[in-house]
């Protein structure tokens, strides 16, 4: 799961990891892309949650600190952060008003 815009606790990013690992074979991956350009404070409140949350290490995390403002932008970021099992199978996206340029462009 991708999560664009998720705020220093990635709340969706995590949910839906839990979701994932409570119906996903063992050795399934579980890749997570949080991007958030804004707010982290080092992420130290991130850390926590996802220590809070899910099971230490069982989760690759990409953590993307950049805005992504146009189609263009959020395809290269998808596939620049490709997870293991090969494309992302949601994507959230909380953009503070960018989600219309996000999706309205030729790529997607």
């Amino acid at each position: 799961m991708a999560e664009v815009g998720a705020g220093p606790y990635a709340i969706w990013l995590v949910r839906a990891a839990k979701a994932f690992l409570r119906f996903a074979e063992p050795e399934a991956p579980c890749d997570l892309l949080m991007v958030e350009p804004e707010g982290l404070q080092g992420r130290s409140v991130l850390n926590a949650h996802i220590a809070a949350n899910l099971p230490n290490g069982r989760c690759n995390f990409i953590v993307v600190e950049d805005y992504v403002e146009s189609s263009d932008g959020l395809l290269q970021l998808l596939d620049r952060a490709k997870p293991r099992a090969g494309a992302w199978d949601l994507v959230d996206i909380d953009a503070q008003g960018a989600e219309h340029s996000m999706l309205m462009g030729d790529g997607l």
